[in-house]
């Protein structure tokens, strides 16, 4: 019998190296799979196309290595009691409300901070829609039951299609008990040492709600209780977050929230100093750090006359002093990144006594002369398309495509694939 003879394939690249028949035949694959699957099944698990929420601070991008905080995913807020871990949520939904976006919150450790979130959210009464949870299962449930519901009316025939932000919170992941834990303690009056009932549900809830966000413009916050211990013989500090594993795997990006010193009171305002670091971030390296100053005042509304309480998260401030001196930022980090800084964007200090510590900047056009606090500075920063662009690729900061508020969102992904293969094959 005469052997079949082998088909000879001429190994053939395009101009940059890259095997043409391999990604042709892949370029297939994915034909056929999108024609059995669903276009739209295909679309929703590819990061590189999620769109983001933009955020206020190039001091926050250095922070998580991207121009914007992306939808479709997890995140975990971590710290030590009184490190402003809620207050954080509240500032991450506030991102959310500036596109035009809904919010949820669940309360679940029945100490709800009623006056710093609606601070932070500028007693926008309809940003955010709190609902206190009794039980572990009960915010499961009402996560659940939001996401579920929203689905559903997004993609109703009269509906404005995924064209809405949602940011869904929970406070705090660990806050309380199961159901069948709470009813033990109040057969026996007393609670008793056993297997870990809720790291296990919780674990195995996340290992399948995150897959519901995916093609969506949700997002999942989640506040947990970071456990500090120093191992007695070496001294090592060792972190563990409560909750098990799979609130880890899962999440795109984890911050350790921790504030430095005291709340100080000043004349006008309160102000505490908070250091956000990653504890794992899928979108750059992990361990970096900013820090940001969160001040607090109270203020007489107009209309009612009614005391109430203001704040904001001072990331103005922090873009200048990241840029100037590389506040938050490992020296070793700081010695690298600050002289390249400097060639981008020069910030100088002067003293400007009652004013505290001016800024001027020769590449911002402020001379010596008209120096202001950073603050100001920072916000003149941030309009300069020009300046940030050429800072990103120093920085490590990646640039996105931002959400479209009012476009839905599967139209998104769809224009940014089709975009994306115009570009690969330039």
């Amino acid at each position: 019998m005469a052997k079949r003879k082998k088909k000879v394939v001429e190994q053939k690249s395009d101009h940059l190296g890259r095997p043409v028949a391999a990604d042709s035949l892949m370029a297939s694959v994915v034909v056929d799979m999108e024609t059995k699957l669903g276009k739209k099944d295909c679309l929703i698990g590819k990061q590189s196309l999620s769109r983001v929420i933009p955020v206020p601070s190039i001091a926050f991008r250095y922070l998580i290595q991207s121009e914007g905080l992306p939808l479709s995913s997890i995140y975990q807020l971590v710290g030590s009691p009184g490190s402003f871990k809620s207050t954080m949520l509240a500032e991450v939904q506030r991102w959310h409300r500036i596109c035009g976006g809904l919010n949820v919150t669940m309360e679940a450790e029945t100490k709800d901070q009623e006056d710093l979130r609606w601070a932070i959210l500028n007693h926008d009464y309809s940003a955010c829609k709190v609902e206190e949870c009794l039980t572990l299962e009960e915010w499961m449930q009402k996560v659940t039951w939001y996401i579920q519901t929203l689905q559903k009316k997004m993609d109703a025939d009269d509906s404005a299609g995924r064209s809405v932000p949602v940011c869904l919170g929970v406070d705090s992941l660990t806050g309380k008990a199961s159901e069948k834990t709470a009813k033990k303690i109040r057969e026996t009056g007393h609670a008793q040492l056993g297997f870990a009932i809720e790291a296990n549900m919780i674990k195995t809830y996340m290992q399948v709600m995150p897959s519901w966000l995916l093609g969506w413009p949700f997002n999942f916050v989640g506040i947990n209780h970071l456990k500090i211990h120093q191992d007695p013989l070496t001294g090592m500090i060792d972190e563990s977050i409560a909750g098990g594993w799979a609130l880890k795997f899962q999440c795109l990006c984890i911050f350790i929230m921790s504030r430095i010193g005291r709340v100080q009171q000043k004349k006008t305002h309160n102000e505490a100093n908070v250091r956000i670091e990653t504890y794992k971030n899928n979108m750059g390296p992990d361990r970096l750090r900013c820090e940001v100053k969160l001040k607090t005042w109270n203020q007489k509304d107009v209309e009612t006359g009614d005391l109430r309480t203001h704040g904001r998260f001072e990331w103005w401030e922090a873009n200048v002093l990241l840029l100037f001196k590389g506040l938050g930022m490992r020296k070793a980090l700081a010695d690298s990144l600050l002289p390249q800084i400097k060639e981008v964007c020069d910030l100088h200090e002067k003293d400007g006594g009652s004013r505290g510590k001016l800024y001027w900047s020769t590449s911002l056009g402020v001379p010596s002369s008209d120096a202001m606090p950073a603050h100001d500075l920072g916000l003149m920063l941030e309009d300069r398309k020009d300046i940030l662009d050429a800072l990103y690729p120093v920085l490590g900061i990646k640039t996105r495509k931002f959400f479209e508020p009012g476009v839905d969102y599967m139209n998104q992904l769809e224009a940014a694939e089709a975009a994306e293969l115009v570009q690969a094959t330039e």
